[in-house]
């Protein structure tokens, strides 16, 4: 967020676009022909980074906004509201060189 704040809004639009449309793709390809969204879920994140820096944990929750959207658009979730997300955990891990963000959900049903 930090960094894309500086972004004029279109060109900040269209990177949110790719992002969750990436997030939708990927979530599509993951589940099964017969999923249904769950509609009550836990979700933890886990943002593997590739330095020992410090991080800002604020920066990288806000940071995932658009890709929880495409994953809602994929069917994962039925919605990303606190009706559905009961619980969303943000843990950091050091890999060197590594940068990626795991989404796992758990049906809280």
């Amino acid at each position: 967020p930090n960094r894309t704040r500086r972004f004029h809004w279109r060109t900040r639009h269209r990177v949110d676009q790719e992002w969750k449309a990436a997030g939708a793709q990927l979530a599509r390809q993951a589940l099964p022909a017969d999923w249904t969204p769950l509609t009550r879920a836990r979700m933890a994140v886990v943002h593997v980074v590739p330095t020992k820096a410090r991080r800002d944990p604020d920066n990288l929750a806000a940071g995932i906004k658009a890709t929880l959207d495409g994953i809602v658009l994929g069917g994962v979730i039925a919605d990303d509201s606190d009706r559905v997300l009961v619980s969303v955990t943000h843990t950091i891990e050091y890999v060197k060189g590594v940068t990626e963000t795991r989404y796992t959900f758990e049906d809280a049903s």
